[in-house]
């Protein structure tokens, strides 16, 4: 049964052309404060792959932190910890504190901070009593628990970084969606599965790698008895995301009989997902473009970056540059506008995609580790408005694996390294948000192509 909430009595709004379009769908008043909830475990359709090759619990890779540059300062910020300590509560409010007095201080803008509401869950509960902040709340479970609690109050609206009906029904607002909206949540769930997303979008053009798809429930002999002879292959499971299970890991594919040999060593092991696909290998650069769509069939092109792929086929980071979008932006311009003319197929929301040599690899229909490249160039009025119509970006790099040591947070060494580099430099460096005891994501914008500020602040941070 559907949760007795206001969406009951009220229409549910819902926009998949707002202010934020660039970062998902807004769910509820567009003039309200939002819910940030930016859950990593969310974009695996296959949650039996995180045990199965991760050996981790799906709630335990979720953070949040990485979604503190999406907040405003008024809005609900949801961080998932694996135990909530009043010590743990100390350090996140400080990383709060240092992480909006960053931004504030380069861009203008006002995040979520230590006096925001500010929402702890856990699958733990706490060792010993908690004392709260007023704007402090703790929630034992799950961060779509806490975004399903604060959807009770008429007080917030919901960015929904992917907007897929798997979701949408655990927050309990899948049955007070409009039949469209509904339609558009359903393909959303169709095409965060990597062979669905191949059967859905390929049609008669020729944009797609070379895809064999497979189901585990059906004789695998035949099914790699039709995988040509000849060629280099990589393995993938379909309901995957962030690398998990990719196979080879050495960036030079495998043969036919090395690919057969791992998918049977899996099926042996138990750990052979029930749906993957068995992809040519292509050889050289991986990059990436995002855009959005309106649910009519229109869409805005977003960005186009180039990729920092590890062994394991896992994003670690990514640039943007002009030049890098023009030398693609037509082949990206026209695959979004053939995947738009397919007939029936309606789309709202985020549609990013990965591509080498101008062949699409994998699709994400959600927010990406890539999208704060967007968001940045998004925020032009913020940059114009403290620097000069003259200000101009010509490079974002993100990577997505930095450790921040608490202790300098804490004394202020990551703000003065960071006013440091830009004094000297002239390049900025944003932390996404900080984790106080994990990796955190940063963000370097207008650095040199050899990253010597990423560099220079990654030493300095590990001294």
């Amino acid at each position: 049964m559907p949760m007795d909430c206001r969406f009951s009595v009220n229409p549910l709004q819902l926009s998949f052309d707002s202010e934020v379009s660039h970062l998902g769908v807004l769910i509820g008043d567009a003039t309200a404060d939002r819910i940030i909830s930016l859950s990593t475990s969310n974009v695996f359709v296959d949650d039996t792959l995180i045990p199965g090759f991760w050996s981790k619990t799906v709630s335990s890779i979720d953070s949040g932190f990485q979604g503190h540059l999406y907040t405003r300062e008024k809005d609900a910020f949801v961080l998932s910890l694996p135990i909530v300590t009043n010590e743990v509560i100390g350090e996140v409010r400080k990383c709060l504190e240092e992480n909006s007095r960053i931004w504030e201080f380069f861009t203008g803008s006002k995040l979520a901070n230590k006096e925001s509401p500010i929402i702890l869950v856990s699958a733990l509960d706490p060792p010993a009593p908690l004392f709260f902040p007023d704007n402090f709340f703790f929630i034992k479970g799950t961060m779509d628990d806490a975004v399903k609690w604060l959807l009770e109050s008429d007080h917030f609206a919901y960015l929904a970084f992917t907007y897929n009906k798997e979701l949408m029904q655990k927050i309990g607002i899948y049955h007070y969606l409009e039949d469209g909206h509904q339609e558009v949540a359903n393909l959303t769930s169709l095409l965060m599965q990597k062979n669905e997303s191949v059967r859905l979008l390929k049609g008669q053009h020729d944009y797609f790698a070379s895809t064999h798809l497979f189901d585990a429930r059906q004789n695998l002999d035949e099914q790699l008895g039709a995988l040509p002879d000849l060629g280099y292959y990589v393995f993938k499971p379909s309901g995957g995301a962030a690398g998990i299970g990719f196979y080879p890991t050495n960036f030079i594919g495998a043969g036919k009989r090395e690919i057969a040999g791992h998918i049977k060593a899996l099926e042996q092991s138990g750990q052979l997902p029930m749906k993957f696909q068995v992809q040519e290998f292509l050889p050289g650069k991986v990059y990436g473009c995002s855009a959005c769509y309106f649910g009519n069939g229109n869409f805005e092109m977003l960005e186009i970056h180039e990729q920092t792929v590890t062994q394991k086929g896992r994003c670690s980071g990514s640039r943007w540059t002009p030049e890098i979008t023009f030398a693609h932006q037509d082949f990206v311009y026209n695959t979004y506008r053939k995947i738009s003319s397919i007939k029936d197929l309606k789309l709202g929301g985020l549609v990013c995609f990965d591509f080498i040599q101008e062949k699409i690899i994998e699709v994400n229909p959600r927010l990406i580790a890539s999208s704060p490249i967007s968001h940045i160039l998004k925020m032009g009025d913020f940059f114009r408005y403290k620097y000069g119509k003259g200000f101009c970006i010509h490079q974002i790099d993100i990577n997505t694996e930095v450790t921040i040591p608490f202790e300098k947070v804490n004394s202020g060494e990551l703000y003065r390294l960071v006013l440091e580099i830009w004094e000297r430099d002239k390049v900025m460096c944003l932390p996404q948000g900080i984790h106080p005891n994990g990796l955190s994501r940063v963000v370097f914008i207008n650095d040199d192509s050899r990253s010597t500020s990423q560099l220079n602040f990654l030493y300095e941070l590990n001294k």
